[in-house]
């Protein structure tokens, strides 16, 4: 059922926009953001806690603290919490987020975030970075996995005997060689191990960081320099990302990660002017203004696609050119601003995403090349939806909206259920390790044990259900009669010696067997396969013959079975 692949188109219109909310990205810095109002206050869920799959978000409470008073915010629509804080306007304030769960009845802390907040007349926008959480602070049970890790990989967090194993991984990164001598200190040096960043100031010449995360085949180490000039935390350099395999803590469970200063790659160029990040943070220049001349402003637009039935689940990347830009989002409609060369064109490549088990899945993509017209809209029109992430033939965003599981390629099917009688192959009643074939199944304590064997094909179905109708003879009885299972046992009925196995109890039932009634024996459908024998056997009471398969009231096997149609 793939659809044919669209072909891009971009259409270009100039309109006025305005933007109010952002959207991060999991396999990004995370830029989300904290915007204060005069006394109204409005923040994200962040990423992390929206991808784990345990984390009900309707469970969370978010608090603001603001020079010592609490307020609780309120969840929005669109997933954001807001509520009025009591703050001067024009004025320098220190803002608290705590991430709280009700879980169990406890209030769990899982993050914090704090901000320096300068508010002006009007309103404040300040980006909330995956490394200005603190996730590891809050050890409820202090078993040494964080509460956030707990919940993450579904161990208690109220119980220090409950824990996920854990590693340590101890990170060392030198301050780069070629900022030693420049007066330039601020920016951070931002550390990341699996979802854990951790961000040091400069002035501290090194970045050292012990990081407690879930023992992995493999664990992803990053290093980032971010600036903090702008307020927009830019990249300014970053290290080549490291590999640790899990067979290193096969005899310990820690590592070291060492990041030289002379492995930094500092050529990072926000305003593509030819002069990198660092070099203008250095000089005191701007980094974001490239020469006047020489770029022009423009704004991208786009919608999420009309295809995808739920729309407010769904979060969005866009890249400029390969490099990550801040999206803002207000209902559907996602907008981020930028510059360019005149004459020059951009590639612009922007994914829109769910969040299903735990894992980013992607619903629809554009990608193109245009070129921007000074104060101009790029409209990102013809979304591809073709993505199948279990190559099952349908296309992610149509497994969301009908239920079924887009990672797995397993058969999607209605079931249907039917009744099948399997083939009485050989039937027998065995007296002192001797097979007796006649009209009668005899059962007497140990002395007697009568053998059924049925046969029928397995691939017609999956067994739920299963009975054994037997009719008694002239010899009636009482007490309690088991039946118990073997697979592909090989005998048959025709004489000769037989040592009676050892089977799995199948059923049993009780009752005063009454010469010519029928009874049935529900039995334990796992105790079945396409070639059975049942070894009917008398546990307590009188003995009882039932009709074999040489009378016209011989054994039946009534098989319940589901397929798909």
């Amino acid at each position: 059922m793939l659809r044919e692949i669209r072909q891009l188109w971009r259409q270009l219109a100039i309109i006025a926009l305005l933007f109010v909310s952002a959207c991060d990205s999991q396999e990004k810095p995370i830029h989300d953001q904290l915007v204060v109002d005069g006394s109204n206050i409005d923040v994200p869920l962040p990423q992390r806690l929206r991808v784990i799959e345990e984390i009900d978000p309707a469970a969370i409470r978010v608090i603001a603290s603001v020079n010592g008073v609490e307020t609780q915010l309120q969840q929005n629509s669109e997933g954001r919490f807001s509520g009025q804080i009591s703050v001067p306007a024009q004025s320098m304030f220190t803002v608290r987020i705590d991430y709280v769960e009700l879980f169990s009845g406890q209030q769990l802390t899982l993050a914090r975030a704090e901000k320096s907040v300068t508010t002006d007349s009007t309103d404040t926008s300040l980006s909330l970075l995956r490394e200005d959480y603190d996730y590891s602070s809050f050890d409820f049970d202090g078993d040494a996995a964080s509460n956030i890790i707990e919940r993450q990989y579904n161990t208690s967090p109220l119980d220090p005997g409950q824990s996920p194993e854990l590693v340590q991984i101890e990170v060392f990164a030198e301050l780069p060689m070629a900022l030693n001598s420049a007066g330039f200190t601020n920016y951070q040096i931002v550390g990341t191990v699996d979802n854990d960043s951790v961000a040091v100031g400069a002035d501290t010449g090194q970045f050292r960081h012990t990081f407690s995360v879930l023992k992995q085949d493999s664990l992803t180490v990053e290093m980032r320099l971010v600036e903090s000039v702008t307020g927009q935390s830019l990249t300014i350099g970053q290290q080549a990302v490291r590999q640790v395999s899990g067979t290193q803590f096969n005899t310990q469970n820690s590592a070291l990660v060492v990041f030289t200063g002379a492995g930094w790659t500092l050529d990072n160029d926000q305003d593509a002017d030819g002069v990198s990040n660092a070099e203008e943070l250095i000089a005191g220049t701007n980094i974001l203004d490239g020469p006047v001349s020489t770029r022009i402003p423009y704004v991208v637009l786009f919608d999420v696609p009309a295809e995808i039935a739920t729309p407010q689940s769904v979060f969005a990347t866009l890249e400029v050119d390969g490099q990550n830009t801040v999206l803002n989002r207000t209902g559907n409609s996602y907008t981020a601003t930028g510059s360019a060369e005149p004459g020059r064109s951009i590639s612009l490549d922007a994914q829109i995403m769910d969040t299903v088990q735990g894992t980013a899945l992607v619903l629809a993509t554009f990608s193109g090349t245009v070129i921007p017209i000074e104060n101009g809209t790029l409209q990102l029109q013809g979304f591809s939806t073709d993505h199948d992430a279990d190559n099952d033939g349908i296309q992610n965003y149509l497994e969301l909206e009908q239920g079924t599981d887009p990672f797995s390629a397993a058969i999607q099917c209605t079931p249907v259920t039917e009744t099948v009688v399997a083939n009485l192959t050989d039937d027998a009643y065995v007296q002192n390790s001797r097979i007796l074939n006649n009209n009668r199944l005899q059962v007497d304590s140990n002395r007697r044990v009568s053998l059924i064997r049925f046969q029928f094909d397995e691939s017609q179905g999956e067994i739920t259900e299963a009975r054994l109708d037997l009719t008694v003879g002239t010899d009636a009885g009482d007490g309690l009669l088991t039946v118990s299972s073997i697979a592909n046992f090989d005998w048959n009925e025709e004489g000769g010696s037989l040592t009676v196995p050892t089977g799995a109890l199948a059923g049993s039932a009780e009752s005063d067997w009454a010469a010519g009634v029928s009874y049935s024996f529900s039995l334990n459908a796992t105790a079945i396969s396409g070639d059975t024998t049942f070894i009917l056997q008398q546990a307590n009471g009188n003995d009882v013959s039932f009709q074999s398969s040489d009378t016209l009231e011989p054994p039946v096997l009534e098989i319940s079975l589901e397929r798909c149609l």
